[in-house]
């Protein structure tokens, strides 16, 4: 399929950006202020990282608005292993090869309506407001 590669984000290095700039169906938009509507329009979203601190918001707010994600291990830290897979949206790659053979699967079109289905259902039944607030209360007691 003629696909296009939207990258979205801050910080990408020069060397990259003169690299990708050579490909017509690569789109560098840098920083967005709302991402919602790429969410929208996207058969899936790639995550990935190498280097940070902390959850990593991204991924999670691609499952909630619905959208199969591909992220490296370092991406999903914070996220069990055992959830990451097809039932949940979420898939991992560790390399190219990798990568490529999660896209291939998703690309599919019934097999990616599969993941989306859960990818919602997961996060909004492990990562809302009220699971958040209980963790809190068992963890100080109240």
């Amino acid at each position: 399929p003629k696909l296009r590669l939207k990258v979205a984000g801050g910080g990408l290095p020069a060397t990259f950006k003169k690299s990708w700039n050579q490909y017509e169906n690569v789109e560098l938009l840098g920083f967005v202020d709302d991402i919602a509507p790429f969410y929208e329009e996207c058969i899936c979203v790639i995550a990935p990282l190498y280097i940070g601190s902390g959850s990593c918001i991204k991924v999670l707010e691609a499952l909630y608005a619905g959208r199969v994600c591909l992220a490296t291990p370092h991406a999903v830290r914070g996220i069990d292993v055992a959830d990451c897979n097809c039932n949940n949206g979420l898939f991992v790659f560790s390399n190219k090869e990798e990568l490529l053979e999660k896209m291939a699967y998703v690309f599919d079109r019934q097999s990616r309506r599969e993941c989306q289905k859960g990818a919602y259902a997961f996060v909004s039944s492990r990562y809302s407001q009220a699971r958040v607030d209980q963790a809190i209360a068992q963890t100080f007691g109240k």
